[in-house]
């Protein structure tokens, strides 16, 4: 058994963990980095410095500063647009009546919702479609993939959210998941990104679309499953999708 404070190197990586009573711990400095030997550090990010003799660092290996901080933005951006995405999906539960008819019978709930869906509306507008300001065909598919919950289709077809909002959350999912593998790929470590939005009382999270990746069943489309795979179908990367693309993921 060893003791507390006992220290190991790892012949193949030089890294060295002390054992705290319970497990061996990486060693690091007061600023989180881990000594590598040889003058080398690596950062909590995944990226490696090389200390000069004056003291300063030169990033040698792993993501560069911006690569960094576009992953955390990304992150950051698909975490809003969940989180926006389980805001709006409360509110319509709570809202009794939709439509034109919502605006006499609660006019109140329905204020809170139309908000709820601009601000869905915007999150998704920069993750996961990477779109510019609202206008044009760009404001189109917007409103094709949320109708205005004050609109006779919504009244008419209420059925129809929760199996959009479920694609939504899919795709979500994916590009957190995807956005994260192309940051590890660059020798980033994903585990310091912004992590995605969970809620206890959300139907989306945190197990479905958290850091596991699991999908609900009752989210998986039908038509998009065979049977011996009994897996949903994954859709493109949303980079590379258009307009077409998106409709036909979201049922549109």
């Amino acid at each position: 058994m060893p003791y507390v404070g006992e220290v190991i190197t790892s012949p193949t990586t030089g890294r060295k963990a002390r054992w705290d009573g319970k497990g061996y711990v990486l060693i690091t400095d007061a600023a989180g980095m881990e000594n590598l030997g040889d003058g080398y550090k690596r950062a909590p990010t995944g990226q490696t410095f090389r200390v000069g003799n004056s003291g300063s660092m030169a990033r040698v290996a792993g993501p560069s500063d911006t690569q960094l901080s576009d992953a955390a933005k990304g992150a950051s951006g698909v975490s809003a647009a969940l989180s926006r995405l389980d805001a709006f999906d409360k509110q319509f539960r709570k809202t009794k009546t939709v439509g034109p008819l919502g605006q006499f019978l609660n006019p109140d709930d329905m204020a809170v919702l139309q908000q709820s869906a601009r601000d869905l509306q915007m999150a998704l507008k920069e993750k996961p479609y990477n779109l510019g300001v609202l206008n044009g065909p760009d404001l189109m598919l917007m409103n094709q993939i949320l109708e205005d919950p004050s609109s006779i289709k919504t009244a008419m077809f209420r059925s129809r959210i929760r199996p959009m909002l479920s694609n939504l959350a899919r795709i979500l999912g994916d590009t957190y998941r995807q956005d994260a593998a192309a940051f590890k790929a660059t020798g980033g470590n994903p585990g310091v990104l912004p992590k995605l939005y969970q809620a206890p009382d959300s139907r989306y999270t945190p197990q479905q679309w958290g850091n596991q990746g699991l999908v609900p069943r009752n989210a998986l489309d039908p038509s998009s499953m065979t049977p011996q795979t009994r897996k949903a179908a994954q859709p493109k990367s949303t980079k590379d999708m258009t307009n077409d693309d998106i409709k036909a993921a979201l049922g549109l």
